[in-house]
């Protein structure tokens, strides 16, 4: 039986001497791997390590798997309905084997208290493509080094820093837990990469001054703690998975898969990367490029709502229009609506994404004002930046309502969206001398006219009833 995770990474000024593992152990025959808020997680573990010592003293027996499964289901599903607590954010895979039994046991609970046996599972993020991976890989009666092996290369297909974020516990009957060191994990790492580096072909050292971004890239290079650790890593171990480019008409190659590699290459100083070269038209790698990235921690929405849409107009250019959206879903392991959604929110201008990126707008809101006309958006993002206010789903709808009604302009914008009310001009009179001549001798004074005028407006007031304004 072996667990595996992508390792949690310490902060530099962190002690990792305490910093907590993803795979805990429950007992001396049972590990816990978990998924979602590590203070979630430390509460479920240590209910399930007390209710394993209690069955112990109760019956004189070790806690069987599927026992403690239940009981650890049972806590989750019970926050769901007690009121004035939340449920737990976790899921959760428990996996070991009973005493006097050899046969493995691995379980998984979801936070609503379900849970389900498997063969072979994954939890957490990029989880569909690790399934994905293990459901094509995955052979009954695998030796001990076979199954390591293929944990790692499954984590291996969204971990992009190697064996340094790799973690990996063994299992076996009689209650042997082993905690693989880095050292052993990147013997594995080392083989699994120069076996996919002899099933791709040859590897080339490309010259970074021939290597240019993919004509549409929609991904950015940020500078944050994954790239830090990726800087590390490639200055201590080099570029252990190579990215793949292909010719361009002008000379050098496009990257298709690679852009950050190339960065943190050109960050410590290399000449060179290493790439395999490929024979792709347009369609084919900018969905091979999407997919090599769209797995990304912390991607926003407006990076992958213009991946998305690159990639559902490349399968429509491949004649994959009619199940694109489905195909799409599979792939990835998000819900097709929503891919749907961030295709529609693709249309929105720069400046609008730029605001639903920084939650000033919402990706609900940003789907209705999609449809607007350029001018338009341009018109509302004028407004939300000029007033500082947040835009409602109704206000979003009603918009979009005026917009196709060709009523939108300016001020309904302003006046609808945000209630801005409009200053009353001050009322100002000028009477000419002309005028003024007809009721006032020449010699009269404009202090005399004016107390006369105003004496007369008030004898008008008091005719017109008193006490009112106007």
């Amino acid at each position: 039986m072996v667990l595996g995770c992508e390792k949690r990474t310490a902060l530099k000024l962190q002690d990792p001497r305490i910093t907590p593992s993803k795979i805990c152990k429950v007992d001396h025959h049972i590990l816990l791997a978990f998924a979602g808020l590590n203070a979630d997680a430390r509460i479920l573990v240590d209910k399930a390590r007390v209710e394993a010592q209690s069955h112990k003293l109760t019956l004189e027996d070790p806690v069987s798997v599927e026992y403690l499964t239940k009981y650890v289901a049972g806590v989750q599903q019970k926050y769901t309905q007690l009121g004035g607590v939340r449920p737990f954010g976790i899921a959760t895979l428990i996996a070991g084997f009973d005493v006097r039994d050899d046969v493995p046991k691995l379980f998984q609970t979801e936070p609503s208290g379900v849970f389900n046996a498997w063969k072979a599972h994954a939890i957490g993020r990029s989880s569909k493509t690790v399934k994905e991976f293990l459901e094509k890989h995955y052979e009954e009666d695998l030796s001990e080094e076979e199954t390591i092996k293929l944990t790692v290369k499954s984590l291996l297909e969204v971990v992009q820093t190697g064996a340094k974020n790799i973690e990996v516990s063994v299992l076996k009957p009689g209650a042997v837990i082993k905690k693989l060191d880095v050292d052993e994990i990147k013997k594995y790492v080392d083989a699994i990469e120069a076996e996919k580096a002899a099933e791709a072909g040859d590897v080339r050292e490309i010259p970074l001054s021939e290597l240019h971004e993919f004509h549409n890239h929609p991904f950015q290079i940020r500078s944050d703690e994954e790239l830090a650790e990726m800087i590390e890593s490639v200055r201590e171990h080099g570029v252990l998975v190579p990215g793949i480019v292909r010719k361009r008409k002008e000379g050098g190659y496009e990257i298709i898969s690679g852009h950050t590699r190339k960065h943190v290459c050109e960050v410590l100083g290399f000449e060179t990367m290493p790439v395999f070269v490929k024979e792709m038209d347009n369609d084919e790698a900018s969905v091979v490029m999407v997919d090599s990235n769209i797995q990304r921690e912390n991607i926003r929405p407006s990076e992958k709502a213009k991946a998305y849409k690159i990639k559902y107009d490349a399968m429509k250019n491949q004649g994959k229009a009619g199940n694109s959206l489905k195909m799409m879903s599979e792939e990835s392991g998000e819900n097709y609506k929503m891919i749907q959604r961030y295709i529609w929110l693709a249309r929105l201008s720069d400046d609008l994404l730029a605001l639903v990126d920084n939650k000033q707008l919402g990706l609900v809101q940003g789907v209705s004002l999609s449809v607007l006309p350029e001018e338009e958006q341009s018109m509302v993002y004028d407004a939300i930046c000029r007033y500082g206010k947040k835009i409602s789903t109704i206000q979003a709808n009603e918009i979009k309502k005026f917009s196709l009604e060709g009523k939108l302009d300016a001020d309904r914008l302003e006046e609808y969206l945000f209630s801005v009310p409009k200053q009353k001009k001050k009322k100002e009179i000028t009477l000419r001398n002309e005028r003024l001549s007809e009721y006032f001798e020449e010699e009269t004074t404009e202090e005399e006219m004016m107390k006369i005028i105003l004496e007369l407006l008030d004898e008008w007031k008091q005719k017109r009833g008193g006490g009112q304004n106007e």
